[in-house]
């Protein structure tokens, strides 16, 4: 006779051979309200059953343990459900996905004995911190580092819970949400309002190597008079870097293995992006953001190296372009010759350059952003890019005033003027002098 295997939703009594039980979780519980409204995936990782919610972006896999006492702490759990729980790992984290990833124990701590008419049982979720995985590479220390975050929390709630002690795991919640994939490959035509610029290099690549051929046209712009956008012109500079350690198309992660690769070089890569913000009349401003800013660059002995990642929203692809100045792609066109900060990403004159950066490394990397000058659409009113105070009749109001007129005699007087039982008044008002006109 097959044994009998009990529904994995906890407020279900049903149970039945292991084949009727995922025909009764299809069949009942696909739309369970209680249980985030989502569909069970096609994963096959039984006692989980797998929750969908905002169109599969999240996926929440749930299980409860309805009657097994030998669960008693995570670690145990862990040890009974490994391969269930590496399942889903490996499906979530295929074909290259970065996932982030939370771990959540459902446990039970009671006080007091059994016998006793004081004896109490609580229920408690223990949530782990959020944990990001690129590959299955990163799951052991993913899993560990779980581990012992959930048992130190089970050890503060017994210690500081009032005598509350834990009696075993219920289940566990594991959440699942795709990471956006920052990554750069194939090549891509430059916007007209980059190209104008006059500040970039776009190699035109047909490989998933635009990371390399981005920052070799950089690295040795002096080097190169002419055709800078010719994979050719690079390919004899490749052998100088370690690029070990580096999966193409590249991602951001990877910039700062790449860095540490060739730090005896005495250079670094900053990687800059584009962001598109809309102003309150539907504007469209694109700027210039830091994605990823080496540990090493503020220090002045070490050579600069920035990549701008644009990406082609038609396609859905990325693309590492080089950037030979800096200045210019923050900058417009003028006479004064200006630097980037590379703190706080403002364009600083070069007299006080070296004077702004020793107040501004001071404090933590931030970029600061002024608000610009626009136009109304539609009464076509220009609009200043500064605010003011504007809100008097929100002032406190004072015990003295002091009105001083120097055109005009002050002299002394003995006036005092005191408030009436029937005048609304808070504060006596006192005539010191009185103004007499020149």
């Amino acid at each position: 006779m097959d044994q009998l295997n009990p529904c994995p939703f906890a407020e279900c009594l049903y149970s039945g051979t292991q084949l009727e039980v995922r025909r009764h979780v299809w069949d009942h519980h696909r739309r369970d309200s209680q249980h985030g409204g989502g569909i069970p995936g096609l994963l096959d990782v039984y006692p989980f059953h797998e929750i969908h919610a905002f169109r599969g972006f999240l996926r929440t896999y749930r299980h409860r343990i309805v009657d097994d006492s030998s669960v008693l702490t995570p670690d145990d759990y862990f040890e009974v459900y490994s391969e269930q729980i590496h399942k889903i790992m490996k499906n979530a984290t295929k074909r290259g996905r970065s996932i982030k990833c939370q771990l959540t124990l459902v446990v039970i701590f009671y006080r007091g004995e059994i016998t006793d008419q004081d004896y109490e049982e609580v229920t408690r979720y223990i949530n782990g911190k959020l944990k990001i995985m690129h590959s299955m590479h990163d799951y052991t220390d993913m899993l560990n580092a779980s581990v012992v975050e959930l048992n130190n929390l089970v050890e503060v709630f017994e210690q500081y819970g009032s005598g509350w002690k834990l009696q075993k795991v219920k289940g566990c919640d594991i959440r699942i949400a795709d990471l956006p994939y920052l990554g750069g490959s194939c090549y891509i035509d430059l916007p007209k309002a980059l190209s104008s610029k006059k500040c970039l290099i776009n190699v035109r690549n047909n490989d998933d190597q635009c990371f390399m051929w981005a920052f070799l046209s950089v690295a040795h712009y002096d080097d190169v008079k002419g055709h800078r956008g010719r994979v050719t012109q690079y390919k004899r500079f490749a052998e100088k870097y370690d690029f070990s350690g580096i999966s193409f198309p590249t991602e951001i992660k990877d910039v700062d293995k790449f860095n540490s690769n060739n730090s005896h070089r005495k250079l670094c890569v900053n990687v800059f992006g584009l962001e598109t913000t809309y102003n309150m009349y539907g504007e469209k401003i694109i700027r210039v953001v830091m994605v990823r800013m080496a540990k090493n660059c503020l220090d002045s002995k070490f050579k600069k190296i920035n990549l701008l990642l644009i990406d082609d929203e038609s396609t859905c692809q990325r693309h590492y372009v080089g950037i030979a100045n800096i200045s210019r792609l923050f900058g417009k066109a003028t006479k004064s010759k200006k630097f980037v900060c590379y703190n706080c990403l403002n364009l600083i004159p070069k007299k006080t350059y070296k004077k702004h950066n020793k107040t501004c490394y001071n404090f933590k990397s931030q970029q600061i952003v002024i608000p610009a000058r626009s136009k109304d659409p539609q009464c076509n009113v220009e609009i200043k890019n500064f605010i003011q105070f504007s809100s008097h009749e929100k002032l406190m109001k004072h015990e003295f005033v002091i009105y001083v007129d120097f055109e005009a005699l002050n002299e002394p007087t003995a006036k005092l003027i005191l408030p009436t039982l029937t005048q609304k008044c808070y504060h006596s008002i006192y005539q010191v002098v009185t103004h007499t006109p020149l």
